[in-house]
């Protein structure tokens, strides 16, 4: 039995075309369940009243066969079942001509069921559907305006009453019922895609806010790069350029060669300092062209630098097996270490901090967890812009991004990404 909130829920990801088509099909099922039950009383006095004509107990008749069919086949296509009903009150509405004429229970079914048909089988069938019955309506008053057809005069013996309420409640009651079903169904999808739509939009301006602190963040790399490079690799080179240019003097001297020779193996020591220090530097900015096979490469590459700078003891623990059915950007990943493990040697106090790599055909878990004083109180929520980063990262490639404490009381980063098995 569907209970009242599973016929008025909503499917949010479902596109509003097939949500219609849902709704139709399950309105249909239960709006000819109680139909057939409505009209059974009505058909019951029917037949039973002496004073009905024959031919109306038959087309009444013909209409509740009709109706039985459209409510219990359901094996029979959506469009099927819906002509049936459009035939069960059509049928119906010459059982009531036949016996009122125009002026009782006639009009009602004609008037009011292409409300149920253009709700049930779409606007096209509910325009043909009240399309034919105008000109039904327009015949049947010009026949009675022409003296073909009879506008007997209805006395109210017993039972009358019961002849002329039940039409009217089983073609209006459950229509009025069907439109506000389906006036809440509506107002369900309006809701649903309004909040859908906000939410959008919160996520963009979230993304555009992250972009902005990303680029800043960057810009602040740059400056350090580039203070590094002024600092460091050019006052080496500085350092090199003086003892290049005492090479001549000291050749000229006396004890030249052993001078000489001295000068040049520091030259030579520190240029290939200077060059071990750019190239760290390049590694930093850009690790190269990364794809999924080289990943655990550059993240042990960067694991390996990173160890001879920190003071704890990093371990990469590599469980890729070279096979896998997603896609994903590997140099997203890479990025995704080198910030998460910046974090932990800047922030974390850690005296070991392992970074592990695992895929599998159905996933990939790339996480950073150390030993440190773990995160601070409202850290999780509140989020610097490194973990705001690392979440970014994480749902930009449709993973989910996890933040808690580690085994040994630190800190866990984590991004989980899952595909679908291949068969």
């Amino acid at each position: 039995m569907l209970s009242l909130s599973m016929l008025l829920q909503v499917d949010s990801a479902e596109a509003p075309e097939a949500a219609i088509r849902r709704w139709r099909a399950r309105a249909l099922d239960v709006f000819m369940i109680l139909f057939v039950s409505m009209h059974v009383p009505i058909l019951l006095v029917t037949l039973i009243k002496s004073d009905i004509p024959s031919y109306t107990k038959y087309l009444a008749l013909l209409a509740f066969l009709f109706s039985l069919p459209a409510a219990f086949a359901k094996r029979l296509p959506h469009r099927v079942r819906v002509w049936l009903l459009m035939i069960c009150w059509w049928s119906f509405a010459l059982a009531t001509l036949t016996r009122g004429g125009v002026l009782h229970g006639f009009r009602v079914v004609i008037v009011s069921s292409p409300i149920a048909i253009m709700l049930l089988g779409g606007i096209p069938t509910g325009l043909f559907y009240a399309a034919v019955n105008i000109v039904v309506a327009g015949v049947a008053l010009w026949a009675t305006g022409a003296g073909l057809l009879a506008l007997p005069v209805v006395k109210f013996g017993p039972g009358e009453w019961w002849f002329q309420l039940l039409p009217i409640v089983g073609a209006v009651v459950l229509q009025v019922l069907l439109l506000g079903w389906f006036t809440q169904f509506l107002w369900g999808i309006v809701k649903q895609h309004y909040a859908i739509g906000r939410r959008l939009q919160l996520e963009a301006k979230e993304r555009k806010r992250l972009e902005l602190e990303v680029q800043e963040a960057g810009e602040r790399e740059k400056q350090r790069i580039g203070i590094e490079l002024h600092d460091g690799v050019c006052q080496d080179l500085t350092a090199l350029l003086l003892q290049a240019k005492r090479i001549p003097k000291l050749a000229a001297g006396e004890d030249k060669s052993d001078a000489a020779s001295q000068v040049v193996t520091e030259l030579v020591d520190g240029l290939g300092s200077a060059i071990g220090e750019i190239h760290g530097l390049a590694r930093q900015l850009s690790p190269g062209r990364l794809t999924a096979a080289k990943l655990p490469g550059a993240i042990g590459d960067i694991v390996r630098r990173c160890n001879d700078a920190a003071d704890a003891a990093i371990v990469f623990k590599n469980e890729y097996s070279g096979e896998y059915n997603g896609s994903y950007d590997a140099m997203n990943m890479y990025r995704f270490t080198q910030e998460a493990l910046a974090n932990a040697i800047r922030h974390s106090g850690a005296g070991s901090i392992e970074v592990k790599l695992a895929i599998s055909p159905t996933e990939l878990l790339l996480s950073v967890e150390d030993d440190g004083r773990g995160l601070p109180e409202g850290a999780a929520e509140a989020g610097g812009l490194g973990l705001r980063t690392l979440r970014w990262r994480a749902e930009g490639e449709g993973g989910q991004f996890e933040l808690g404490s580690s085994s040994s009381g630190g800190t866990r980063v984590a991004c989980l990404l899952k595909w679908k098995p291949d068969h």
